[in-house]
Parts: structure tokens; C-alpha cells; sequence
């Protein structure tokens, strides 16, 4: 890639920290031409308005947008645990569909969306099936596994309850940054 007026150089991270230390920072602006953060909390780790060619490249929102998590309405005859992301091992959805299984049975106020866009219903009906439950047996499990617009997205996140994963191998993902911009925890 050629800076200038080429191609750009971005860099797109996170911190956890509440700052980031210069020894980071220097070289991260120095070397890329845009450094993308997932949350507002990163931006501000990385220096905030300061910082030119930094920006918030969140999974579905705009900071400066209406928040559209707040917009949800509540339904208090149910609770939707909500999974979104990728069906790879690493990402460990089978986990997830199982243990949600096992603790909630049919009827109860309980259900669980995976929102997994291009999974195969075939992956989804085999988790199932690795419950070693019956149809009969087993609480509200849904996937939507079409790829959906921002609205759709965040109309998903807003009809949520709490956001859960079972991930093996990525503790901090960008839909987790959803789920706390949308007050899913």
C-alpha cells in the first residue's frame, strides 16, 4: 500500500486501558495514515479528539447518532439472550446452544436469537441435534442467519435482554462493544 495519495494505511485496534501509553501511540500514528477504534472509550484511550485520522468504526452504530438501543420496547413475557457473530469453532455457538439447552426447558420465559449471518441451517439443526434433547424437550432457540442492515441490526440488539457468548479464543469482540453501547450485559 502507498501512503499519500494512495491507498491508505489504517490500522484498526482497541485498549483496555483508560490510556493508552506513548510508546503505542507514537508509532501507531506514525505509521498508519487511520487508526479505527470499535467505542467511544477507545478514542478517548487513544488521545480523543487530539488525534487526527482517528476514528470510531463501531460493528453498527454511529456515536453521534440517535441511540437506537434505547428505542427498543420491553416484552416482560420473555428473555432474550442474544449471541451475534461468526458459527466458527472459535467462536464455540455449539457451547452456547447446548448449555442454554440444559438450563431452560420449553414454555419457560426464556429464548435464545443467534443472529450468524451465513451459517448454514445445517450447522444450526446438527447444535441442536448435540443437545441430545428432543424437539419437545428443548427451550426457544432461533437463528437469523440472513445479513441485515444496520436498522435490522440494531432493532435485533434493541429486542435483546442480554448479550452472551461462549467464544474459546477472542474474550473482547465487537459485537461484546454493541452489547455494552446497547446496555446488554
Amino acid at each position: 500500500l502507498r501512503r499519500g495519495a494512495g491507498p491508505k494505511l489504517v490500522a484498526c485496534t482497541t485498549w483496555e486501558g483508560i490510556t493508552a501509553p506513548a510508546e503505542v501511540l507514537e508509532p501507531l500514528f506514525t505509521n498508519f495514515d487511520q487508526v479505527w477504534v470499535p467505542s467511544l472509550a477507545n478514542r478517548t484511550a487513544f488521545g480523543g479528539g487530539s488525534r487526527r485520522g482517528l476514528h470510531i468504526i463501531p460493528h453498527a452504530f454511529d456515536d453521534e447518532a440517535p441511540d437506537p438501543m434505547r428505542q427498543g420496547e420491553g416484552d416482560s413475557d420473555r428473555f432474550r439472550f442474544y449471541y451475534v457473530g461468526a458459527w466458527t469453532c472459535r467462536k464455540n455457538p455449539g457451547s452456547l446452544i447446548r448449555a442454554f439447552a440444559h438450563a431452560f426447558r420449553p414454555g419457560s420465559r426464556a429464548e435464545l436469537v443467534i443472529h450468524s449471518p451465513g451459517c448454514p441451517m445445517e450447522a444450526f439443526v446438527a447444535a441442536l441435534a448435540a443437545t441430545g434433547l428432543s424437539q419437545d424437550e428443548l427451550p426457544t432457540i432461533t437463528l437469523s442467519n440472513k445479513h441485515v442492515g444496520v436498522d435490522s441490526l440494531a432493532k435485533l440488539h434493541a429486542d435483546a435482554d442480554c448479550f452472551v457468548t461462549a467464544s474459546r479464543g477472542e474474550a473482547w469482540n465487537l459485537p461484546a462493544f454493541d452489547a455494552m453501547r446497547a446496555g446488554r450485559h
